[in-house]
């Protein structure tokens, strides 16, 4: 379970590689651009579920989650009983010694603010604001119901003016910490992405619909179906392509956002026929170099970085065992 924990962590570094490079320059960076993971980080030992990257590449934290065993006692008997212990970690990027532990009571989502000042942690259906400059939690946000009402964990990003967050489709003041609005989405929301003008907001759904909104008004602009299941969401720099990938569908597509027309192809899953069918290990993380020349999609058991002008591929990253996560 290490072993995977770390190999987890060292695949959500490489997908974390993007913002990081754009934050610091080759010079300041460690390691080398070469394919091959080259920083390891302890602190989890089951899952590193989330990691993002402060936008000034000073930090980096993951929610996640550690195996640990607890001692019980019962009709006089002392029992170790195995359990997990999720938590949120923050790495210093230039020394990356571990600087922070954040106890959550599940696993969820994290985010930081484009102005680094923010670091808001989903968890339990709330959220919770942490100040970075001492880590200590300025704001609290319940998450609304789901519309099936099971709650389901949902994605959450600041808006490139911190002054919106976006907890799937409720959009939140950071004034007040009050609700603005909801857009209404045709289901539960599993992913968000807010252009950077802050003008246009993406959601992606649970029954794969993507809907492209001007979120000061509400109103709906585009609608476009990538599966139909879970959707990932990404904008590109310029405001110009719409990425999309699903868990069950082994390519990610690029989209024109202005008309809704597919524009490329990306395969970064794959599709295996076995005795019981065939079975597609489907594209779970995507995401757009600052410059959009090159694009990224992780798989279970591979990250691979395309050339969107030409779709090729320029590097393929291999995990080092089990399913990996970005």
């Amino acid at each position: 379970m290490k072993k995977l924990g770390l190999a987890l962590m060292s695949l959500c570094l490489l997908c974390g590689l993007f913002s990081f490079l754009s934050s610091k320059s080759s010079t300041q960076s460690k390691g080398t651009y070469s394919g091959k993971p080259w920083r390891s980080l302890k602190g989890f030992n089951l899952e590193a579920a989330h990691v993002e990257f402060s936008p000034d590449g000073k930090w980096l934290a993951g929610a996640g989650q550690n195996q640990i065993w607890r001692t019980v006692k019962t009709n006089g008997k002392v029992r170790k009983l195995q359990d997990s212990a999720y938590s949120t970690k923050v790495w210093d990027a230039a020394t990356w010694k571990l600087i922070k532990t954040l106890p959550l009571k599940d696993s969820g989502d994290i985010a930081f603010s484009s102005d680094g000042k923010w670091l808001a942690v989903l968890s339990q259906m709330r959220v919770t604001i942490h100040q970075t400059t001492d880590w200590k939690i300025i704001a609290g946000v319940g998450v609304p119901t789901s519309k099936n009402g099971l709650g389901l964990l949902t994605d959450i990003q600041f808006s490139p003016q911190d002054d919106v967050l976006a907890i799937g489709s409720h959009l939140i003041s950071t004034t007040t910490w009050l609700p603005l609005r909801q857009v209404t989405t045709t289901s539960d929301v599993n992913s968000v992405a807010f252009s950077n003008d802050g003008k246009t907001l993406v959601t992606g759904g649970w029954d794969g619909v993507v809907q492209v909104w001007d979120w000061i008004t509400g109103k709906e602009l585009s609608r476009l179906q990538h599966a139909k299941a879970s959707t990932k969401v990404q904008i590109s720099p310029d405001g110009k392509l719409l990425a999309t990938a699903c868990f069950n569908h082994s390519a990610a597509k690029l989209w024109d956002i202005s008309t809704g027309q597919a524009v490329q192809s990306f395969k970064g899953g794959s599709d295996s026929l076995t005795p019981l069918g065939i079975v597609t290990m489907g594209v779970d993380a995507i995401a757009f170099s600052p410059d959009k020349k090159s694009f990224v999609t992780e798989s279970g058991d591979a990250m691979r970085i395309w050339d969107i002008k030409s779709g090729q591929i320029f590097h393929t990253f291999h995990g080092v065992s089990g399913r990996l996560s970005a």
